[in-house]
């Protein structure tokens, strides 16, 4: 008995010191920018930007990233592996940016800009 219950202790100290990994990497579809980037919020790298890309198609930049700051809606879409595009609508007209992803990761995206790269880290 005094074995039995020896092994059933033995047993409940190891399972204590076994857990779940706390530094699972997001999954993701990178053949779906999409995907990649809906219902998240990704940080502008080198600034305080952030970007919340809703999955109803609706885009938050706030630091006029894409968009001008001040509109009355701004969105976004993207197709396939790379194409993305943002639009708004002010109230003196509306204008859209297109571009294609140079590199998408589950956590990093890399989009071209007439200044540059724009790089986004998922949060």
């Amino acid at each position: 008995m005094k074995k039995l219950f020896f092994f059933a202790a033995l047993l409940v100290s190891v399972s204590v010191f076994t857990g779940c990994d706390d530094d699972d990497e997001p999954t993701c579809n990178t053949e779906d920018l999409e995907d990649v980037l809906s219902g998240k919020t990704w940080r502008v790298e080198g600034t305080d930007d952030v970007l919340v890309f809703n999955a109803d198609g609706t885009l938050v930049d706030d630091g006029g990233v894409f968009t001008p700051q001040v509109t009355n809606s701004k969105s976004w879409a993207a197709f396939g592996a790379d194409s993305f595009s943002a639009s708004y609508i002010t109230g003196s007209g509306s204008g859209s940016f297109s571009t294609t992803a140079s590199m998408v990761e589950c956590d990093r995206v890399v989009l071209p800009d007439f200044g540059g790269d724009v790089v986004l880290i998922r949060q």
